[in-house]
């Protein structure tokens, strides 16, 4: 069996081969419409590295690379997809075998992370682990007739990307840039196909024929993504229980304005996990991050080490936030897993450790669904 890039011929194959071995394991796919911005083109197979034998594709995976832009730094990031082993070859170190070609990629291609969506325990052999801090708010008729009561949702509606015009798009878009601050860079056209897709649709949240903003919404009713001034988060939250019926809303943690207004409106929350990580950089992806935390920080030093990254200091005074690499011993020793799970994911505040790292964490690592692959 070879492992290889895959080529240009193969790219109606690939997609046959995903849709079938996704379609086969959970509810039916069509990789067109689920994530158009990469399979509605061509060019597509240069992402992929494929397991042949005898002329067939026995299993495949790709890597996205992406500009993350976290508040006003900018990563070099990857999304791990379409992992997929035809049925039948299971067992055979398929998977195994283009994970390790991925990495290989990743670290060519100098990424600073990579994300991947998928099983835990699974993934966890190739270095990744769960992260970011989500909180998904509960709103339901509760919400309307106790905290929405006084909210005048008259005049305000939805318009789905598809039946919005041009200029009603580009204030969604001027939206999108102004207020998420951890997204994969999307120019306009990107913004409209992440917008829409197998299980998401887009709406501009208007006033009359004016747009105010946008919601991203999931075929299960969730609001997956919102960006709007904060006098219409509101109205918006009112209106899309009327329209929708009762819906829930994700809130990473790094947004703390739609915290406030989430918190106070909702029945209930669940904080969760979605993607899962490996870093390769760690001083920029940490320096970034610290970047986009929210203030006031505790002044403070700390030092640890990572297991096959190096020792770093994260350090905070009044100036800034920094962290670095060192030559010095840490008496912190943690594997590059415990690291993620520790400074990324609301599970790390539990480790005995996360004391001392004063009141940092957890730091900001919420990649929103429309950027997931």
């Amino acid at each position: 069996m070879e492992f290889v890039q895959a080529k240009s011929s193969q790219e109606a194959e690939i997609l046959d081969f995903i849709n079938y071995v996704f379609s086969q394991s959970k509810v039916p796919h069509d990789f067109k419409k689920l994530l158009p911005f990469v399979y509605n083109k061509d060019g597509f197979s240069e992402l992929h590295f494929v397991a042949e034998e005898n002329g067939r594709i026995k299993g495949t995976v790709a890597l996205l690379p992406f500009t993350l832009r976290v508040g006003n730094a900018k990563l070099n990031a990857g999304f791990v997809g379409s992992v997929s082993v035809h049925p039948y070859e299971r067992g055979r170190g398929i998977m195994k075998a283009l994970m390790d070609k991925l990495d290989k990629k990743a670290q060519e291609e100098k990424l600073d992370l990579v994300f991947l969506g998928g099983r835990r325990h699974r993934y966890m052999y190739f270095g990744y682990e769960r992260c970011g801090t989500h909180l998904m708010f509960n709103l339901n008729g509760d919400s309307l007739r106790h905290a929405l009561y006084d909210v005048d949702e008259k005049g305000y509606g939805f318009v789905a990307f598809d039946m919005a015009s041009d200029s009603q798009i580009k204030k969604a878009y001027d939206m999108y840039l102004q207020k998420q601050k951890f997204t994969a860079e999307r120019d306009l056209e990107t913004f409209k196909e992440k917008a829409k897709s197998q299980f998401a649709q887009g709406y501009v949240f208007t006033k009359g024929e004016e747009a105010l903003g946008y919601i991203i919404l999931s075929q299960d009713n969730n609001i997956e993504e919102m960006s709007l001034e904060k006098k219409f988060i509101r109205p918006c939250l009112k209106s899309a229980i009327i329209k929708f019926g009762d819906c829930k809303a994700v809130c990473p943690a790094w947004d703390t304005e739609l915290f406030m207004e989430l918190q106070e409106i909702s029945e209930g929350y669940q904080i969760f996990s979605r993607n899962m990580l490996r870093v390769y950089n760690w001083e920029r992806v940490l320096n970034a991050s610290l970047q986009l935390k929210q203030k006031p920080l505790k002044e403070g030093r700390v030092l640890f080490e990572i297991e096959n990254a190096g020792t770093f200091y994260i350090e905070i005074n009044k100036e800034n936030a920094k962290a670095y690499e060192t030559q010095e011993k840490a008496e912190i020793k943690l594997t590059q897993e415990q690291t993620v799970r520790l400074l990324f994911s609301p599970v790390g505040m539990f480790d005995k450790v996360s004391d001392e790292f004063f009141n940092w964490l957890p730091l900001p690592m919420e990649l929103a669904v429309p950027d997931g692959f």
